[in-house]
Order: C-alpha cells, then sequence, then structure tokens
C-alpha cells in the first residue's frame, strides 16, 4: 500500500515485496489500514476473551449479558473510543482487565464526550447531545455546477471533505 502513495519515494516491484520490512518509529494510525486493524482486535478481545457478544447489526457494539436475556454490559467503540455502560463494579473489573490487555487506557464518567456526543446527568435523568460538534461544523465548498451533476463520483477531494463534516 505504502509504494501507491504519490510522491512517498517508495518503490519495490510486486515480484521483489517478500525482500522488505518495514520498521515503523511510531503507531501508523491515519493510514487506511489501522482503524481496521484495531476493531478487528478490539472485536476479538471483547468477544473471544472477555465472552462478549458483537452486534450483528453493528460491528462496534458488543454486549455482555449474564445470562439469556439478561444484559450485565454493553459498549460501542469508535476508531480508539470505547464507550461502555453497566454497574460500577463491572465497568471497574472490565476497564482493569482492558488496561492491562492493552495498556494506556483511560476513563471517565459522566459527562464525557464520546465521537462528539456529550453524555451527561440531567434532573430528570441521562441525556445525550451534539451542540457544540454540530456548532464547529463546516460546510464543504462545492461548485453550483458541480453540485448539478448528480451521476457524477466523488473526487478524492470531495470524499475527503464529506468523511470530514461526517466525522
Amino acid at each position: 500500500h505504502l509504494r501507491q502513495i504519490e510522491n512517498s519515494g517508495i518503490y519495490v516491484a510486486s515480484e521483489d515485496t517478500y525482500w522488505y520490512v518495514l520498521e515503523l518509529l511510531k503507531a501508523m494510525y491515519g493510514l487506511n489500514d489501522a482503524p481496521l486493524a484495531w476493531q478487528l482486535a478490539l472485536g476479538e478481545y471483547f468477544v473471544k476473551q472477555r465472552d462478549g457478544h458483537q452486534s450483528v447489526f453493528d460491528d462496534c457494539f458488543f454486549f455482555w449479558l449474564r445470562r439469556p436475556g439478561e444484559v450485565t454490559g454493553v459498549g460501542a467503540s469508535h476508531v480508539d473510543d470505547n464507550a461502555m455502560a453497566a454497574l460500577h463494579k463491572w465497568l471497574t473489573d472490565e476497564f482493569r482487565a482492558f488496561d492491562n490487555a492493552f495498556g494506556g487506557a483511560t476513563r471517565h464518567q459522566l459527562p464525557f464526550t464520546h465521537t462528539g456526543i456529550v453524555y451527561k446527568e440531567t434532573p430528570r435523568g441521562r441525556a445525550q447531545e451534539q451542540d457544540e460538534f454540530c456548532q464547529k461544523l463546516k460546510p464543504f465548498p462545492i461548485t453550483k455546477e458541480r453540485a448539478n451533476k448528480e451521476d457524477a463520483l466523488l473526487t478524492p477531494h470531495e470524499l475527503t471533505g464529506f468523511r470530514a463534516i461526517l466525522g
């Protein structure tokens, strides 16, 4: 994949790739495969090591059962952030296990922000809001002529711009 990046200075013929190894000096977050690799590792950890279940509707949603029909905890992951909900003891035990497995974990309690959503306690119960996140959104500039081309594929620049808006 790296040899396909323009101006990277990397060229290795396909038949010679098995001769080369790259030593990474820091994490590759930001490259296309890093979030997927982390999602797969996290899914494997939650399911195989922590007896969780991955949702068939959303690969980034997990749940834990005490027994059939009785949910102990739920969790959602987004790149390198997890949001978990359960009783305090279960959260504490799971946080310790997660930190032992991966290291460098931090823990937040209400109020906290996860993927642009603020979770907080109110007099009427718990609430979620995205006001601050939405106020910071800036429109992606697109010309009127381009907007009228309904069947045209997005350019790489447009694709990046729209993804940035969506977070």
